[in-house]
């Protein structure tokens, strides 16, 4: 009898050993996702941002639920989005867990995306951390480090959805400051992005009195995610992005790198800048003669 009981204890034991492995292991991704594969031939959306980027309000459907997948919905196959959204970070270095810390800020950098989406602040604006003069520093020191690694990128700076209070003592969780998100944050941020020469979409205004899409007061539910990546789909790409390529492809072939200069009047073609095609043909031709 002891020893059937010590094998249901032992059985017991180790089903909740594997079940919090499991658990572990699921708040193991959550914290430190894998950077998303760079597929070649697409144009390249980067959405970087906290817990609101990744998903965490559709914890278990954010593959297809969250603004970023909603956003490659709305775009179709010809554009790649890629979801760089790391849960609790920070903007600012001192913050609680900043995103400048974490590997797959680099992997962003590294992918050399043709849109860059920045939205890092949410977590930043708690009560006791949040620092009007470091975050309005730090911001331009963000926007500059994507600006250096893709020179032809299209940036945007993206304003956080409001935050709404679902406490019985009229608080939001985790102590964030809706009062900052919407002022000294908000007015740092569409000051960065006129100073910078970088686009800006406004979710504040967005989400503003729709608290029906926050349930938790701070993360979008698919509804919210679903209005964001409509709100967030008229960056299409333009003719200005080709042509910065087509024009970064010549000066390559100019000075003797007509392999890099293919590679960028080929994604001028691409983004729809067609006479990139004659150029390209032309410069391989040329190639294959001195060669």
């Amino acid at each position: 009898m002891m020893k059937k009981i010590g094998k249901v204890v032992g059985l017991a034991l180790g089903v909740l050993v594997v079940l919090y492995g499991m658990f572990r292991l699921g708040v193991h991704v959550v914290q430190y996702p894998p950077a998303p594969h760079v597929k070649e031939g697409k144009i390249h959306i980067a959405c970087v941002g906290d817990s609101i980027t990744y998903g965490a309000g559709v914890l278990g459907h954010r593959r297809s639920q969250s603004y970023p997948a909603y956003l490659q919905e709305n775009l179709g196959e010809k554009y790649q989005v890629l979801n760089y959204g790391l849960s609790g970070r920070t903007l600012m270095d001192e913050g609680d867990v900043p995103y400048r810390s974490e590997k797959l800020y680099q992997k962003s950098l590294d992918a050399k995306a043709d849109i860059y989406l920045l939205m890092l602040g949410t977590n930043d604006a708690k009560d006791y951390q949040w620092d009007e003069d470091a975050y309005a520093e730090e911001i331009k020191d963000f926007v500059e480090a994507y600006q250096t690694a893709a020179p032809q990128a299209k940036i945007y700076l993206m304003q956080p959805p409001q935050a709404f209070s679902t406490q019985k003592d009229g608080s939001i969780k985790y102590g964030i400051q809706d009062a900052v998100i919407g002022g000294q944050m908000y007015e740092s941020i569409a000051d960065t992005a006129e100073q910078m020469g970088v686009g800006y979409i406004d979710l504040y205004q967005l989400t503003k009195d729709h608290s029906e899409w926050l349930p938790d007061g701070i993360h979008p539910n698919a509804e919210g995610n679903k209005a964001i990546a409509d709100y967030t789909e008229a960056i299409r790409l333009d003719a200005n992005l080709a042509e910065a390529y087509y024009n970064r492809g010549l000066a390559h072939i100019n000075n003797k790198n007509v392999s890099a200069g293919i590679a960028d009047l080929s994604k001028a073609g691409e983004l729809g800048l067609y006479d990139a095609y004659s150029l390209i043909k032309k410069y391989q031709q040329a190639d294959k003669k001195t060669g």
